[in-house]
């Protein structure tokens, strides 16, 4: 009984991190929950029985259609974003859900105004003045927007580098 558990609590948190990717890679291409988009699941085989059974699920939660699962060792698409679940290598194919070169310049844009942000950041962080006179929780949450600003930067580059390699 307690492995028959085990067993299923590991299947649902599979289930469950495959469709948070799902959902990651659409917000990060600000896909609208209205608009479908294909996926495509590539499974080593001891998962596909699982994944196969869940498509519907799968897709209804992530607001994926259709949900294609794939032995591993299948073709992986080309143009797609792309993350990792566990054992599962989790594809949004691109086309015909988004422009490539729209998409570079938006994430470029964005980019450019998160520089900005980080500029104007670290130009406080680095003022005399302004570390002498601040509060302390001024000066930390200046720190931590620091910090958030550089991880959105990271993330940025690396969405950036993975869109013109596929255009």
């Amino acid at each position: 009984d307690h492995l028959v558990d085990e067993e299923a609590r590991a299947e649902m948190e599979l289930l469950i991190e495959i469709i948070r990717s799902i959902r990651t890679l659409r917000s990060e291409l600000n896909l609208s929950p209205a608009h479908k988009s294909p996926v495509v699941l590539r499974s080593p085989g001891h998962l596909l029985e699982l994944l196969q059974g869940e498509e519907e699920v799968i897709g209804s939660l992530s607001r994926a259609e259709p949900v294609t699962v794939l032995d591993s060792s299948g073709d992986k698409p080309s143009q797609a974003l792309s993350a990792v679940a566990g054992e599962v290598e989790v594809y949004l194919p691109l086309a015909g859900v988004v422009d490539l070169q729209q998409e570079i310049a938006r994430l470029e844009k964005e980019f450019l105004l998160l520089e900005e942000d980080l500029q104007k950041v670290n130009a406080k962080l680095n003022n005399e003045n302004f570390l002498k006179r601040a509060p302390l929780e001024v000066i930390d949450k200046e720190k931590n927007k620091k910090e958030e600003f550089n991880a959105r930067r990271e993330k940025y580059l690396a969405r950036l580098q993975e869109l013109k390699r596929l255009d």
